[in-house]
């Protein structure tokens, strides 16, 4: 019985499979670079749909898609207002919100507020404005087990430069004190609910 004997690459065909790997390697790596090349607009773009705005000769690109910053429907904020507050309110879930802002320059208003009685929203902002910042709840605290609608309210904004976030409802009684106090502010959409 003879063995088989190993078959024998000629030289020829070695270089030339080696040369095929090697340019293989080579395109791989090409098509893992982008390369930028400048755009009819003058600012560098890179292909496969990825930007190397901003970077630097000699700086590789960033080979994520750039994506805008997400903007915010809400105003910019005015840094003359002592009070500056976004409120929404929904009358009930699904609806759609209203949606005021107040502006107060102390107890006056700022021509832009869209409150529906802005100084006598900005009045009570000035003089109470604890509401807008009410501490948190004595587990002690009793409050009557009344509903008084499916109605949410949001403030956010500031008052004299200290951040406001308050979320209302009218689910219990003390829930409800809290939102006849803050009635200025939401306005018709909040007496109306």
């Amino acid at each position: 019985m003879s063995q088989p004997t190993p078959s024998r690459t000629p030289s020829g065909l070695r270089t030339a499979l080696l040369g095929f790997a090697a340019v293989a390697t080579a395109l791989a790596l090409v098509s893992c670079t982008p390369s930028a090349t400048p755009s009819p607009s003058g600012s560098p773009t890179t292909t496969g749909g990825t930007t190397s705005a901003g970077a630097s000769p000699g700086q590789t690109p960033s080979l994520l898609p750039t994506t805008p910053a997400p903007t915010d429907d809400r105003p910019a904020p005015d840094a003359t207002a002592t009070a500056d507050l976004s409120i929404s309110v929904t009358a009930k879930p699904g609806a759609q919100p209203t949606e005021t802002r107040l502006l107060c320059a102390g107890k006056t208003a700022k021509p832009d507020a869209t409150v529906p009685i802005p100084d006598e929203a900005c009045a009570l902002v000035e003089d109470h404005q604890a509401y807008l910042f009410p501490t948190a709840k004595s587990t002690a605290q009793a409050c009557t087990q009344q509903y008084g609608g499916p109605a949410t309210a949001t403030i956010k904004g500031t008052v004299r430069g200290k951040s406001v976030d308050l979320s209302l409802s009218r689910a219990d009684g003390c829930k409800i004190s809290q939102w006849t106090s803050l009635a200025p502010l939401l306005g018709e959409a909040g007496a109306n609910v």
